[in-house]
Parts: C-alpha cells; sequence; structure tokens
C-alpha cells in the first residue's frame, strides 16, 4: 500500500510539473485532474479540468470528470451547473441529461430527476445506461409499464445486454411475474453463457421457491469456469446442502 501511494504521489508530481511546462495540452491536464481526483483532491480535480475545458470545451469525457469532482465535494448544485453547460454544448446527447438527472437525485429532488432521464431517453431510446437510469426511478414509482416500454426498445437493439436483461427480469419478479423473469434471465445465460451473475440470480430464484435441483444444474457447471466466485459457491453451497449433499455444501461454502 505504502508502494503505491508513493506512486501515485510521484505520478503526481510529474504530471503537475509536466502542466506547468505545457500549460495548454488538454490531456496533460486531464490527467492531472484525473489523478486529483482519485487521490481524493477534488479541488484540485476541479482546476485542472476547468483548465482543459478553457482549452477544449468539446470534451465530453471532461465534462463529464468535472461533474464527478463536483459531487465529490458534495456541491450538487455546481454539479448541475456542469450538466447545464453539457446540455447546452451537446444538445443532440443524452448526457446531458443524464447527468442533470444524477445531479437531481443526489439534490433529492426525483421527479425534476425523472423527467431528465426520460429527456435522456428521448434521445438514446437504444442506450442501455441511458435507460436503466429511468428504469430505476420508474421502478421506485411502481410505473411497471412504462419501464417495459423503455426496456423493450433497448433489448430491441441490444438482444443480449446484460445489465438491461437483468433489470427486466428484477422487475418482472417484483410485478409478480415470475415465468416472465425466469425466462428473461435464461435469454441472460443463452446470450451471455460466461457470465456467472444471470445464473445466480436464476439459481437463487430456484432456490427460494425449493427447486433446489434446478439451481444446482444451472450453476454447477459455470462453477468450473468461474472456481473464485462467491455468489456461484454460496448458491451451490446451499443447492447441495438442501438436496441432502451435505459435504460437497460445506466444500462450497468454505
Amino acid at each position: 500500500a505504502l508502494a503505491r501511494g508513493q506512486d501515485r504521489e510521484s505520478g503526481l508530481k510529474y504530471l503537475e510539473q509536466l502542466a506547468e511546462r505545457t500549460p495548454d495540452n488538454v490531456q496533460v491536464q486531464k490527467q492531472l485532474g484525473s489523478v486529483r481526483l482519485t487521490a481524493g483532491d477534488a479541488a484540485g480535480a476541479v482546476e485542472a479540468f476547468e483548465r482543459a475545458l478553457e482549452l477544449d470545451p468539446q470534451r465530453l469525457d471532461v465534462h463529464a470528470e468535472l461533474f464527478t469532482a463536483r459531487l465529490q465535494q458534495n456541491s450538487p448544485d455546481l454539479a448541475l451547473a456542469v450538466a447545464e453547460q453539457v446540455r447546452e454544448t451537446f444538445p443532440d446527447k443524452a448526457a446531458g441529461d443524464t447527468l442533470a438527472g444524477i445531479a437531481y437525485m443526489s439534490k433529492r429532488e426525483p421527479d425534476k430527476a425523472r423527467e431528465a432521464f426520460r429527456s435522456a431517453v428521448a434521445k438514446e431510446p437504444d442506450n442501455p445506461e441511458t435507460a436503466g437510469n429511468l428504469v430505476n426511478l420508474l421502478r421506485v414509482d411502481g410505473q411497471v409499464e412504462e419501464a417495459r416500454e423503455v426496456l423493450d426498445r433497448v433489448l430491441q437493439a441490444h438482444p443480449g445486454n446484460l445489465p438491461t436483461l437483468l433489470s427486466y427480469a428484477d422487475l418482472e419478479l417484483g410485478a409478480g411475474q415470475a415465468e416472465k423473469s425466469e425466462d428473461l434471465w435464461q435469454q441472460a445465460i443463452d446470450h451471455n453463457p460466461d457470465e456467472p451473475q444471470p445464473r445466480i440470480d436464476l439459481a437463487n430464484y430456484y432456490l427460494s421457491t425449493d427447486r433446489s435441483v434446478e439451481a444446482l444444474q444451472v450453476t454447477e457447471s459455470a462453477l468450473r469456469s468461474h472456481p473464485n466466485s462467491l455468489g456461484l459457491l454460496e448458491t451451490v453451497g446451499r443447492a447441495r446442502m438442501n438436496t441432502g449433499d451435505r459435504a460437497g455444501g460445506l466444500r462450497a461454502l468454505r
């Protein structure tokens, strides 16, 4: 840990010296801000990011990092100001609306956040991340039909998108549509055979409904590919215990 800290400190010092020698280098200012932000110096990061944007206001990635730094400073109003600048600079992109929604959530204004996320989805309806922000709020509000419509549009463009399929499965389970959830988890497995999470989610559902044999069928093969997955180990262990294989269950749970 000490070595990592020394490496970060020496890297920061190098970037600061480089920034002094090349004050008009946008990338150096951006990297300096990123390192400062990682080191917990949000104020210093803001200074570097703002300098980078003075040099090139079209750098969306720098706007996003400046937004993060403002939130790290616990300054949601200043973060919102960054989002508004992104909206003005990139009016056709969803990024400004997405950042505004996050800022409104930080300000505990969910109604404004919802509208910002809706605006983002209207601009990029097949963007999984943009859709996910809105769906999370719609689920809290119980607006299941609108959430389904948002997720369906994403899956039309990206049929195997894992976060979208998992979010959809959770939505349907919460709405009492367990069979739809099973189908969505299975789709997630079919499209993402090497990802353990959909298998874990489906197996946990099987365990909650006394279907331990099916839980084992879903997870044991994946455990061979992911022997260190805590989620798989726990699920397999519980399923083995439930099916009478106490020794095998204990081995998995160790």
